[in-house]
């Protein structure tokens, strides 16, 4: 349902302009707003693993998937995420997408553990 939304909008702003898409958005937006900005929900897994891969000086994350299984109709898809060609995470999900987010959550699970236990922490 996001990528569909998110092609409509796509489409109103390239039919209508950024004008039309703003009005189409802004009432959407309004109440729910402050409620994203307040939780932090803006940062997916992915955007949280490419902010901090970057910001320690690597490369953007590689997301590869590895195997699929099931029948065409419902498949499952396993993901890889590599920074600088190490495996930092791995996931699973019915399409690359929902793995991939997997993996970068698994990354990000990985790394929280880590800190905790180089600095003494639990």
């Amino acid at each position: 349902l996001c990528a569909t939304f998110e092609a409509l909008v796509g489409a109103l702003y390239l039919d209508a302009g950024i004008a039309a898409a703003r009005r189409f958005m802004a009432p959407l937006l309004e109440s729910s707003a402050p409620v994203i900005y307040a939780s932090g929900g803006l940062q997916d897994p992915k955007s949280r693993l490419q902010e901090w891969a970057q910001g320690c000086g690597n490369g953007a994350p590689v997301y590869r998937t590895v195997a699929e299984h099931g029948p065409d109709h419902n498949k499952t898809f396993d993901v890889e995420v590599l920074v600088n060609g190490e495996v930092m995470g791995r996931g699973s999900g019915h399409s690359k997408q929902a793995a991939a987010k997997q993996a970068a959550l698994d990354a990000l699970n990985r790394l929280s553990r880590a800190a905790g236990a180089g600095t003494g922490g639990n």
